[in-house]
């Protein structure tokens, strides 16, 4: 019926393939980004604000808004 064991040969080769290229997507990652994963906010243990202004605002006039709110280091 199937030839699993016969055919370990081919499974063993796409599996180690399969790793392989998962490992170099990390190396990649690590050396273009320092971070051999992709995280979110979710895994930095911090909150996402998206607001939108209908006026251009200084970067400066945001941070202390941030700033009288307690939130000292805003990304």
């Amino acid at each position: 019926m199937f030839e699993i064991v016969q055919r370990r040969k081919l499974y063993f080769a796409i599996s180690g393939t399969l790793i392989g290229l998962g490992i170099l997507a990390m190396i990649f990652s690590f050396v273009t980004t320092g971070q051999p994963f992709g995280v979110g906010v979710d895994f930095r243990s911090g909150t996402r604000f998206e607001v939108q202004f209908t006026e251009p605002v200084q970067e400066s006039a945001i941070r202390e808004v941030f700033t009288e709110f307690g939130i000292n280091n805003p990304a």
